[in-house]
């Protein structure tokens, strides 16, 4: 699909839409979600993302919130099911998780966490710049990057997982708090490899499922799929720098775990 021009179509044809800045970054950061959900997160982000910055500068609007709302809302929406990143697609195969009953868990805090980065997003700023400024060409190379991961990447994936150990941090407030450190420490997928075999309990799976997807927005290392789309912004000399990042991250991070935090408190 990516090859084939999907993603790039479905990105132009929304910043063609005749909208205002605030509501083409909500329909962009929707669109982020929906196909995170379905597709993985990674993927619409390497797609979409050198494509949206091309039509922001085009459209003589600030890039920057829009790829922000972009990496945010792919993340939050690929933590909507199993098939949305690999750390769930891992978790999922591993514990045999159900899809259904995953979903169940995952509704709302993706939910909230799309609603408040959408009230977040607030109305991003038009570029002062000359009429006369040549807009940039966008980019035809469609050369996949980054395969020399993806081989020790499956490697990974096909090992066996190691005997579960019951103890401290299979208890919840030790792994999620275990989940959302490593996930900033080490990146999500890593997180989740160490923390599998801690995995005891019915709501781990789940949880840790949430946990280390929405751990992912807080820092530029947390998700690949940040660095993806702050790499796309660089390559067009668009400056995302940590801080500028973490202004959106931090606060949309605190509240989805924090509403992650009370809704398996309620379940349990």
């Amino acid at each position: 699909m990516r090859l084939g021009g999907f993603y790039a179509w479905v990105t132009r044809r929304i910043a063609a839409l005749p909208l205002a800045p605030a509501a083409l970054l909500g329909v962009t950061m929707a669109a982020s979600a929906a196909l995170s959900a379905v597709f993985s997160n990674d993927v619409v982000c390497l797609s979409m993302a050198p494509v949206l910055a091309d039509a922001c500068l085009r459209r003589r609007l600030d890039p920057v919130p829009f790829l922000l709302g972009l990496a945010c809302a792919a993340n939050i929406g690929s933590a909507a099911t199993l098939i949305g990143n690999p750390q769930n697609m891992l978790i999922g195969e591993v514990l045999s998780l159900s899809f259904a009953g995953y979903l169940g868990y995952a509704f709302v805090p993706v939910s909230v966490g799309l609603v408040f980065l959408a009230a977040r997003g607030g109305g991003p700023r038009r570029r002062r710049a000359p009429d006369d400024e040549p807009a940039p060409a966008l980019e035809q190379d469609a050369r996949p990057r980054g395969l020399g991961a993806a081989h020790p990447l499956h490697r990974a994936f096909r090992r066996e997982p190691r005997a579960r150990p019951d103890g401290p941090l299979s208890e919840p407030v030790p792994l999620f708090a275990s989940a959302f450190v490593l996930s900033n420490v080490v990146s999500n997928v890593p997180a989740v490899m160490l923390l599998l075999p801690a995995a005891t309990q019915p709501f781990s799976g789940p949880m840790l499922a949430l946990v280390s997807t929405l751990a992912g927005n807080l820092l530029i290392v947390g998700s690949i799929a940040n660095i993806i789309v702050v790499d796309a912004a660089r390559r067009r000399g668009i400056a995302i720098s940590w801080l500028r990042h973490a202004r959106t991250g931090v606060p949309v991070t605190v509240t989805t775990l924090a509403v992650t935090a009370a809704w398996f408190w309620l379940q349990g």
